[in-house]
């Protein structure tokens, strides 16, 4: 009965591991800045960039990659404050969005 429960637990904790995408996120580094009047985003991911589309839409600018990844949206209001309001990561960990000023 124990070895059962245990089993249990296992591939409980296992399939829940593998659902969430912060556990399949990659690090990536992001360098923000301004510069010169412009705003400048560097991601970059350790294996290569993946797939991504970036759009523009009632001052929203959408960026979401084929892949899920962490980032810190706080960095992106506190180091380009000229050109993002808010920022936010969606829940499946591919799209971010950032209110543009």
């Amino acid at each position: 009965m124990r070895l059962r429960a245990l089993t249990a637990f296992t591939v409980l904790f296992l399939l829940l591991v593998a659902l969430t995408p912060a556990a399949r996120a990659a690090t990536v580094g992001v360098s923000l800045s301004e510069q010169n009047g412009w705003g400048r985003m560097v991601f970059t991911f350790p294996e290569g960039i993946p797939g991504y589309r970036a759009s523009i839409n009632a001052g929203v600018l959408v960026l979401d990659f084929d892949k899920p990844f962490d980032a810190n949206t706080e960095e992106f209001v506190r180091l380009m404050p000229r050109y993002v309001a808010m920022a936010r990561q969606d829940e499946n960990g591919k799209t971010i969005r950032l209110a543009l000023t």
